[in-house]
């Protein structure tokens, strides 16, 4: 490895002295440059690089090197990362990074390219081993990059197509049979978490004193997340980054609204949860780091938009909820009227008297407070009315209920027979009772009776009642 860096140093020296002949076309032609871009993952080799040009030597370095398919150059501290894969592409101003837009194939690169294609493979292999928990260890699961390269270098292809076999072969039988290690896993989290924090130190950024999550000993790393694995691996590892994307980039008071817009929207998803809000998306993630980059990819504007319509969904579905909970008081007085007025034979009928508490609370959550005060007071005065009439005059409450429900059969089967005789008002009709004698109160009956049976014909229902 040493010797390793020691040649991309030798190549750097030579670009800058000798202006490192045809090397501008082959970085221009090889490589996609992009300013303001980092590229995270896929390292396989750092070097520190002086001068003003720093990413350009970085990029040659690159270009001649057939493990590399990307680069970044950290300008903060001088730092030249080589990629042997492209990993996550993310904004950040603090680096210049470029992607080989023509990969050295094995027929231009020889050994070197076949052997810089194993390489990304067997890592690949090692990480996907990692996230399975496949518990595999020795040379064949190593994670490291070079290790992988210079074993091929030194092996013949048939060795080389064979190891291949064999590793494809444990994966296959590992991701039947195996189930997840945490010890593994953790191990991974650890190697990660080292990588942040040598950064981090690299660029001097102001880290939090007595932060487990900055202590740069890999063995805590490892105990803290064997102790909590699913919250550390979900969030630990974005939060780093986040934080070292903000230190890297120096993006000043942008930086810091965007950290309070993220700190207001976590509030905001606990107050909506803590509710049982009906909500959900993007703008509703628990994860801070998702907030912290959106508001610095869209914009304030962007920000405040969410952060309002976050607020509005809240207040509404409180004001919902507070609704809900008086519309449920409301129905439950109403279903005891109902049922007092039923146990009194009162013979009350429509949407008023229901016994059924969700056509009350339908009623509330669609009425306004005018309308339910009207409401519950026809109801009281119905059933003091009701209770104070049947304990005085028996016979005038059952005429009244009789002709109540002759004429609300008349109403239901739209028989048109009008007149005070077919009144669906109990009042009314116990009232006509009271000033009535028993021939009147009969005679009025019968008239109802037939008048009835005449609709009942006409319109071919058969009456359900008796008179």
């Amino acid at each position: 490895m040493h010797k390793m860096r020691f040649w991309k140093r030798a190549v750097i020296a030579v670009g800058v002295v000798f202006g490192l002949a045809g090397a501008p076309a082959v970085l221009a032609q090889d490589n996609q440059v992009m300013p303001g871009k980092m590229i995270q993952w896929g390292d396989y080799d750092q070097f520190q690089v002086a001068g003003p040009g720093g990413a350009r030597s970085c990029g040659e370095t690159c270009a001649h090197d057939p493990r590399c398919r990307a680069w970044t150059y950290i300008k903060t501290v001088n730092q030249c990362r080589l990629k042997h894969d492209v990993g996550s592409v993310v904004d950040n101003g603090c680096c210049v990074s470029g992607i080989k837009s023509r990969p050295v194939t094995e027929d231009h690169g020889g050994k070197q390219a076949f052997c810089a294609d194993y390489a990304r493979q067997a890592v690949a292999a090692a990480d996907q081993t990692m996230r399975l928990g496949c518990n595999l260890h020795g040379p064949r699961w190593t994670d490291d990059f070079q290790a992988h390269f210079s074993w091929c270098m030194g092996t013949r292809r048939d060795d080389v197509a064979r190891e291949t076999q064999a590793r494809a072969a444990s994966l296959a039988q590992c991701q039947q049979t195996q189930e997840a290690d945490a010890g593994a896993k953790c191990d991974h989290f650890a190697r990660i978490s080292m990588v942040q924090v040598e950064t981090a130190v690299r660029a001097h950024c102001p880290l939090p004193q007595g932060d487990r999550r900055w202590g740069n000993n890999m063995d805590d790393q490892k105990q803290a997340c064997l102790q909590a694995p699913a919250r550390v691996l979900e969030h630990t590892i974005a939060e780093r980054e986040a934080v070292l994307a903000t230190c890297l980039a120096a993006a000043g008071q942008a930086q810091e609204a965007c950290g309070a817009y993220a700190d207001k929207a976590v509030e905001q998803v606990r107050a909506a949860t803590a509710s049982a809000c009906d909500v959900g998306g993007p703008s509703w993630s628990t994860a801070r780091a998702q907030h912290l980059q959106f508001c610095l990819k869209e914009g304030a504007k962007a920000a405040k938009a969410q952060t309002d319509d976050r607020a509005r969904q809240i207040a509404d579905c409180n004001q919902l909820a507070a609704r809900r909970k008086t519309c449920d008081q409301y129905a439950e007085g109403a279903v005891q009227q109902a049922a007092s007025a039923e146990t009194e034979n009162c013979g009350f009928h429509g949407p008023n008297w229901s016994r059924y508490k969700d056509e009350h609370v339908a009623f509330c959550l669609q009425a306004g407070d005018a309308q339910l005060r009207s409401a519950a007071a026809e109801r009281n005065d119905g059933l003091k009315a009701c209770q104070t009439r049947v304990a005085v005059n028996p016979e005038c409450d059952d005429y009244a209920k009789r002709a109540v429900q002759i004429a609300q059969v008349n109403e239901d089967k739209s028989c048109a027979n009008d007149g005070e005789a077919f009144s669906t008002d109990y009042n009314e009709q116990y009232k006509y009772c009271l000033g009535a004698n028993r021939y009147e109160r009969r005679f009025r009956l019968e008239r109802s009776r037939q008048a009835m049976v005449s609709c009942s014909q006409d319109h071919g229902f058969t009456l359900q009642f008796k008179f």
